[in-house]
């Protein structure tokens, strides 16, 4: 498994469904992982174990080059070539190191798309590049890399649909993020009232959640703007501050405007969040672009209904049986889906809804099921 930054501290969607898919493999095959940190200064590579797997660490400071963190990745797998036979890339900006791993190292090689465009490969394809003149024998270059990719992984119908315009039908397969529905379940009234008095809520307050980046991708500052409108509720922003998109002034009032309303209580990012899953009432991911977020499906597992924007990558997950949808982030509209959520029940179909998230899950998510689809895959990969 090679996944940055593998570290379940760390708020990385596709780090944390490596992690939690390596420590459901590792009962039925060898596995050893490259993940990374941030440090001060360039350091030694480490060795550890993450969760119980074998994990070894790349240590480069933030403003190391990009070219150089790569160098070093590529002199690690030159090093402990001989510990592995498949090489699971998670993100596919990794496809230079994944076509290395393949022509060098002659390793059967496995990469995963996690994001649309951002992480996908007909945006990697049309990336603008510095040498403008010499675009188009980039795109060959980048061509003649994707092919030598054994098996690409799209964890959504948006994403497999868009990567079949770059790559044959036969290197593709769909497998989306699991769940741990063992962990990430609906508990019981008594067990709800006790998370509430330990996260320090009342018994009867409603309450909404968000886990996730705080961000401009992900819709949040329309969710707080249409706070300023809902009546009576709570929500939760468990997460981190992201300053992409954002310009200094613009963030600090984003940062203001949840500090100053009661209704809003963030929490720091956590990497066991299942009690709050387990106390919310309704759980909102206003996500404008995403590859198969982990959150939505974390929420689901726990029976939580969803509100969520509606967007290409909701296809095949959330439809109008097992959720709300918007149209748009007009934070009127938000709101006053906020408002009915939670004055009336009935018209929204409540317990319809909710029943209908935990099933979907079960069906096609359960994290035991997507491991078995990855051990065959790697069992293919290796006979051939």
């Amino acid at each position: 498994m090679v996944s940055y930054p593998f570290d379940k501290n760390v708020p990385a969607g596709g780090s944390l469904q490596a992690i939690r898919l390596s420590k459901d493999l590792i009962k039925k095959l060898p596995v050893i992982a490259i993940g990374s940190s941030i440090s001060k200064e360039k350091k030694k590579t480490t060795f550890e174990y993450v969760e119980g797997i074998p994990t070894y660490r790349l240590c480069f400071p933030m403003k190391r080059p990009r070219v150089l963190r790569t160098l070093d990745l590529l002199i690690l797998m030159i090093k402990i070539r001989n510990k592995f036979d498949i090489v699971h890339f998670h993100g596919f900006d990794m496809y230079p190191i994944c076509a290395f791993a393949k022509l060098i190292l002659r390793k059967k090689t496995i990469i995963k798309i996690t994001l649309t465009g951002q992480d996908d490969p007909v945006s990697k394809l049309n990336e603008a590049s510095l040498f403008f003149n010499f675009k188009f024998k980039f795109r060959i270059i980048k061509l003649f890399l994707f092919n030598q990719i054994d098996k690409v992984i799209t964890i959504s119908d948006e994403l497999y649909f868009n990567s079949k315009r770059v790559f044959p039908e036969s290197k593709l397969m769909r497998i989306p993020n699991g769940v741990d529905i063992t962990t990430f379940c609906e508990v019981n009234k008594e067990r709800r009232n006790i998370i509430c008095k330990k996260l320090n809520f009342n018994l009867e307050d409603n309450i909404a959640l968000y886990v996730g980046h705080l961000g401009k991708r992900k819709g949040i500052p329309e969710l707080v703007e249409a706070w300023k409108h809902v009546e009576n509720v709570k929500l939760i922003l468990l997460g981190s501050f992201f300053l992409e998109g954002f310009d200094p002034n613009s963030f600090r009032s984003f940062v203001d405007e949840i500090k100053t309303n009661k209704n809003i209580i963030h929490f720091p990012y956590n990497n066991n969040p299942e009690e709050f899953y387990q106390i919310a009432d309704l759980f909102i991911f206003p996500s404008k672009r995403e590859g198969l977020p982990n959150a939505v499906l974390e929420a689901m597992s726990c029976n939580v209904p969803i509100l969520a924007l509606k967007a290409n990558w909701t296809k095949g997950l959330l439809d109008s049986n097992n959720s709300i949808m918007i149209d748009n982030l007009n934070p009127r509209t938000i709101a006053e889906e906020i408002n009915c959520f939670f004055n009336n029940h009935q018209n929204h179909k409540k317990n319809e809804i909710k029943n209908q998230t935990r099933k979907v899950i079960e069906k096609n998510f359960s994290l035991s099921k997507i491991a078995q689809n990855f051990l065959s895959l790697y069992l293919e990969l290796f006979i051939k």
